[in-house]
């Protein structure tokens, strides 16, 4: 079984460098498809701890783990929260620990703008915990205020769809959650946002249950294997 990390924000490519810590979709993508061809290995599990991270690294990577003829696990560290949910959802199981934090459903923008020669910045959230209202926008053009709304809220919906579809679950049971809440791991659990409490060890025995064979949990460091 390959272990690889998820850590940071999930990012698509051209993401510029911010000097965030980020986890790198298309990196993450080519490793599961250098390993998925060796007879060797198994399966996987992916160890994530993620806030979030762009639209597109994280469709990039749900894609390619959703369409994985080996069975790949997700192991929560700490966080697993909105582009971080998303990726541990697309997986066949969920493990976190009880106090991880999970899900926080949704997608948030930032748009820079100028009045005055004054650089100003303007949050645009789809959260209702973290809303963000036109007054704190202050001379930006409420078209373009409301055109980035909906399109973030367009966003959204499709976000829990795949969640949805991912976790076997209908729409408008996820779509309750999506407002932006952080649960821990139980609260998760006892909503079925997840599927056990538990981490490597447990995410290794299940797989040996699903496989009926005994395996070997091997670490990978940024695609290569630890010494």
């Amino acid at each position: 079984i390959i272990v690889v990390d998820v850590f940071g924000e999930v990012v698509g490519p051209n993401y510029p460098d911010s000097g965030k810590l980020v986890a790198s979709a298309q990196s993450i993508v080519n490793t599961l498809k250098k390993y998925e061809k060796q007879e060797y290995v198994k399966g996987f599990i992916l160890n994530i701890d993620s806030n979030g991270g762009d639209n597109i690294g994280s469709i990039l990577l749900t894609q390619k783990i959703h369409s994985m003829k080996k069975p790949i696990v997700a192991v929560v560290r700490d966080n697993a929260l909105s582009g971080g949910y998303h990726v541990a959802s697309s997986t066949n199981r969920i493990f976190t620990n009880e106090l991880s934090n999970i899900a926080d459903i949704g997608y948030s923008t930032m748009i820079g703008y100028r009045i005055n020669q004054e650089v100003k910045t303007c949050y645009i959230s789809t959260s209702n915990i973290k809303i963000m209202y036109f007054n704190d926008c202050p001379g930006l053009s409420p078209l373009y205020y409301q055109n980035d709304k909906l399109a973030l809220i367009k966003s959204k919906n499709e976000l829990v769809n795949e969640i949805a579809q991912f976790r076997n679950l209908s729409n408008s049971y996820v779509m309750q959650y999506s407002d932006g809440t952080i649960f821990k791991g139980n609260e998760a659990l006892s909503i079925k946002l997840i599927d056990e409490i538990g981490g490597i060890e447990e995410a290794r025995e299940w797989l040996e249950k699903q496989l009926e064979m005994k395996l070997e949990i091997v670490y990978l460091d940024n695609g290569n294997k630890k010494v």
